[in-house]
């Protein structure tokens, strides 16, 4: 198995980190987690200031996530956050409203979307990842499905997918499957597991098979394999906890 490194969607925990930003995350460092992937939220420190006290307590970053409206434009502030942090990619789900039924239309404006914000991250020397939900998952008649057709029309060089595992299950397809099929375009993993009702429950607790996914992007580019539970029944960074140790047994760390 190659090397991964450990990360943690700062979502996860979210509540924690408006509490005590700068303790929570050197928690995590003794964790066992390498990196983090902040989600809106940067403690309410300026670029720099981030920077500097990730170097301090050696975190790496592993992604931004931003809105659309973020990433799509060259000049907003989030791509001076993208390079302070050194993120390797900055990240975004596309937060229209949409039906199966119209899809299609939702699909074509993503993909514009996502060409856009590929444009926009290269002037920022960086490049940007699309994190999929459930609906980009579900098959056509056809059997193909709408993340199949943003991958075919967006640029393979500029533009990559953060696949959600949990999600992926959830629009009705087998994750390790969906990855090994496009290994050279999934750049980013994010870790989630799926309890027996369908709800995100702690990694190691559900049904998705997390060791078949990893080995899955064997070939894939994909470095990062990022922890993200959107919603807990227990404290959140109780759950993280849970996963992470789940997340480092799997890769024998």
């Amino acid at each position: 198995m190659k090397e991964y490194l450990t990360g943690i969607q700062l979502y996860s925990i979210r509540e924690a980190l408006k509490q005590d930003f700068k303790g929570v995350c050197r928690e995590l460092v003794k964790l066992g987690c390498n990196g983090v992937e902040p989600a809106f939220y940067f403690g309410d420190m300026e670029s720099e200031e981030l920077a500097a006290f990730f170097k301090e307590i050696g975190m790496k970053v592993c992604g931004i996530h931003a809105h659309f409206n973020q990433v799509t434009d060259p000049e907003n502030e989030i791509y001076r956050y993208c390079r302070a942090l050194n993120s390797p990619y900055i990240t975004f789900s596309y937060g229209g409203e949409a039906s199966q039924k119209d899809y299609k239309i939702y699909e074509v404006q993503t993909a514009e979307l996502l060409n856009k914000a590929s444009l926009a991250a290269l002037q920022n020397g960086m490049k940007v990842t699309y994190h999929n939900h459930y609906l980009e998952l579900v098959p056509y008649p056809d059997n193909s499905c709408g993340l199949d057709h943003l991958i075919r029309n967006t640029s393979p060089e500029n533009t990559g997918f953060e696949l959600d595992v949990y999600w992926v299950k959830k629009g009705g397809q087998d994750p390790a499957a969906y990855i090994q099929k496009n290994a050279a375009r999934i750049w980013q993993l994010h870790m989630k597991d799926m309890a027996e009702d369908g709800s995100i429950t702690e990694l190691g607790n559900g049904n998705v098979d997390l060791k078949k996914c990893i080995e899955a992007a064997e070939n894939a580019p994909c470095k990062w394999l990022i922890y993200e539970q959107d919603y807990s029944q227990k404290d959140p960074f109780e759950s993280a906890v849970i996963s992470i140790g789940y997340l480092n047994k799997l890769l024998n760390k």
